[in-house]
């Protein structure tokens, strides 16, 4: 197998785009890959090395919004200037792309590369008609760029390259080492025990549930704290961990106070790694309007702890274990309710095991070896259409 090397390019560290390098650079050196990232933002030192142990590095872009036009194309060229790459791919997708495109192509003119755009996101249900046009603009800048439609999902897939009945593309999951999420009893009862430390009133018969992700509207944390503020008046108060960081979180502190639920919500701010709350907390709850993928639902049921989510999120996240529902987002804070006590109840009388969850992972190409090896066959042009069956 010939080493290659691929540029990868992403606009900021954060959610799961930088994930998704991050765990398919895990085993990048087992395919004979070399992952380079340019990007705007700084990164941590956890993500800095695993792309350095595949030979990479990170090469920083001035945002010329900030500096200039000139420093940026100098930025940027930089990677060029150092490394020929078989391939530069871009977690920045529609119209966005075009000006990478065209400088990768003015920066590497004697060496042929693949140039792809990688489908990470949904568009939103109800646009306004300047949105749906550039929408529609988005999706023939990402087939005209893009060696072939790519994503880390169908929906995505379909709705970023408005995909034609037939037409071949591959889902790329957004994949996880499953070992990092097998923990043992006295490590979940310790974790358990510190996240009910965080509230000022709790038993330990308190069910604790986790919302992850970045804080926005997309996310529809709302919803969640109106199921918590119902909880209250039933008498059953639930606990909620709030994880991640974003715009909203103002506005989110203020509605935990209007609702008088202070006692109940704690925000985390942003955890790494995930595995440290989905040990300790009894069920993730997933409201959101859109997901492109939706990594932290495989996560929680690799843990084996249920999860239930919007009927938003693509079912290719079901791993077949009877861990996680779905449900309408039409549906009352009260219906999320019930559901959620009725099924945290009924799953946790049968847990699935390390074993039988590890399969499950497995037969769904969502550990990091098996991804990384069918990103390889993409690249190399051996693969040209691949799903996740849906369950």
């Amino acid at each position: 197998m010939q080493k290659i090397r691929i540029l990868h390019l992403m606009s900021s560290f954060g959610g799961g785009i930088s994930t998704f390098i991050h765990n398919l650079a895990k085993e990048a050196s087992n395919q004979e890959m070399v992952f380079d990232v340019a990007t705007y933002s700084q990164v941590p030192d956890y993500f800095k090395q695993t792309i350095e142990e595949t030979g990479g590095q990170i090469y920083f872009l001035n945002n010329p919004k900030k500096t200039s036009w000139q420093s940026f194309k100098n930025s940027f060229a930089k990677a060029f200037q150092e490394n020929a790459y078989q391939v530069v791919y871009s977690h920045i997708a529609g119209y966005r792309s075009v000006i990478y495109y065209y400088l990768a192509h003015q920066f590497q003119k004697d060496t042929p590369f693949d140039f792809y755009i990688h489908g990470h996101y949904r568009y939103d249900k109800n646009p306004a008609l300047k949105n749906k046009l550039m929408q529609v603009f988005d999706a023939q800048v990402n087939r005209r760029l893009s060696r072939l439609p790519i994503g880390c999902s169908q929906l995505s897939i379909e709705e970023l390259f408005a995909l034609k009945v037939g037409e071949s593309s591959v889902v790329i999951p957004n994949s996880i080492e499953p070992n990092d999420f097998f923990i043992d009893f006295e490590k979940k009862r310790t974790s358990r025990k510190y996240w009910l430390s965080k509230f000022t009133k709790k038993s330990k018969q308190s069910l604790i549930i986790g919302q992850v992700g970045r804080l926005t509207a997309i996310k529809n944390h709302p919803l969640t704290l109106e199921v918590i503020a119902y909880s209250k008046k039933q008498h059953h108060p639930l606990r909620l961990v709030i994880a991640g960081e974003g715009e909203d979180r103002d506005f989110l502190e203020k509605e935990v106070e209007k609702k008088e639920i202070d006692a109940q919500v704690f925000f985390a701010g942003r955890i790494s790694p995930v595995a440290n709350l989905l040990a300790g907390i009894d069920l993730l709850i997933m409201p959101s309007f859109s997901e492109g993928f939706g990594t932290v639902a495989i996560e929680a049921q690799a843990v084996g702890i249920p999860v239930l989510a919007s009927d938003q999120i693509s079912q290719e996240v079901d791993l077949g274990l009877g861990l996680i529902q779905f449900l309408s987002l039409n549906c009352e804070p009260k219906e999320w309710y019930q559901r959620l006590i009725e099924f945290y109840h009924q799953s946790s009388t049968k847990i699935p095991t390390d074993e039988e969850r590890f399969r499950s992972i497995q037969a769904k190409s969502l550990t990091n070896e098996a991804a990384a090896k069918l990103y390889r066959q993409v690249l190399d042009h051996q693969v040209s259409h691949f799903r996740i069956d849906s369950r």
